[in-house]
């Protein structure tokens, strides 16, 4: 099996499952809207999300305390159904209260505008800033991540960081998993060797309808399943995921029809001896032909035997 391989340094960043507010953005319970996020109440520098400010309009603002906030997918964020039981003031504790709104000036180190502020990452169960989204750019924004360890203050609708003036361009870049899994499948299926291969794909007999690889993306990190026809094309999808911006991370687990024949001959061999000769070995996208002229307990033997190869999805013995 390949090793994870990385694609961007995610050092600085946690590795909690994460929600993406969007600043600006709506937010419902159970029973619907609730109302737009006007900001964000975030203690200094903890970087702990305390409450959110709801604008419902024309009634004003609410107040939701962080423990009420279910999940944020980048678009919505959904509230448990006692979040109007809040009540203002919540307390952040001794530091400095930061209120983040979108479109909050993110500066350099040398106090130069750098970005827009447009997202705050935070931890899935901890509600901690992990990282926040800056914007630059005007007609084709682009979209980097800040870790929160590199924000060292704030003023009126600024945020202070120690990023060098020229380091906009190597931090990760952010997409929303739901666009990065679009552009994962774009990217595989452009390429002539593997675009049927994220689609169902029947053998040359249509006996097989597998799909032979399959595609999962969380928090940008894309992972890999399923098999492919020869060696070398896993190598080649791995490149290919690799190369769409805003993939931090490829885990691969994917395997190889001819280096799965081999395994399986090998795993015959150990056990049978040399009645392994008596099999011809095929496989199709983990799907597994024994063929030969074997007595039935011999065949049934190898049937056993092959199943338990990791990567094999069916055994099948011609009579």
């Amino acid at each position: 099996m390949p090793a994870s391989e990385q694609v961007a340094s995610k050092s600085e960043l946690s590795s909690e499952p994460r929600d993406e507010i969007r600043l600006g953005g709506p937010a419902e319970d159970r029973d619907g809207p609730v109302g737009q996020l006007q900001s964000v109440g975030v203690e200094f520098p903890a970087m702990s999300v305390c409450y959110l400010r709801l604008a419902l309009f024309p009634l004003g603002q609410r107040i939701a305390h962080s423990s009420a906030i279910l999940s944020a997918d980048g678009e919505l964020v959904a509230l448990a159904d006692s979040w109007h039981e809040s009540r203002w003031p919540v307390s952040c504790g001794p530091a400095a209260l930061l209120e983040v709104r979108r479109a909050m000036g993110i500066e350099d180190v040398a106090g130069r505008g750098l970005a827009r502020l447009e997202y705050l990452c935070i931890g899935h169960d901890s509600h901690q800033v992990k990282a926040v989204v800056g914007s630059r750019g005007r007609l084709a924004p682009e979209l980097r991540m800040i870790p929160s360890q590199r924000i060292q203050g704030f003023r009126a609708n600024i945020l202070e960081t120690d990023l060098d003036p020229n380091e906009w361009s190597s931090l990760p870049r952010f997409e929303l998993d739901r666009y990065l899994y679009d552009d994962v499948i774009d990217a595989l299926e452009r390429d002539p060797q593997l675009k049927f291969l994220s689609l169902r794909a029947p053998d040359l007999m249509g006996r097989h309808a597998v799909t032979a690889l399959q595609v999962s993306v969380q928090d940008q990190e894309v992972t890999l399943r399923g098999h492919v026809r020869f060696s070398g094309l896993d190598r080649r999808a791995i490149q290919l995921v690799k190369s769409v911006p805003s993939v931090l991370r490829v885990e691969p687990k994917i395997f190889c029809d001819d280096i799965l024949e081999l395994e399986i001959a090998e795993t015959l061999a150990r056990a049978l001896g040399e009645v392994t000769s008596a099999f011809t070995i095929r496989s199709y996208l983990g799907h597994i032909d024994l063929v030969g002229d074997a007595p039935r307990a011999l065949r049934q033997r190898a049937e056993q035997l092959a199943a338990q190869v990791p990567g094999v999805i069916l055994i099948h013995t011609p009579d």
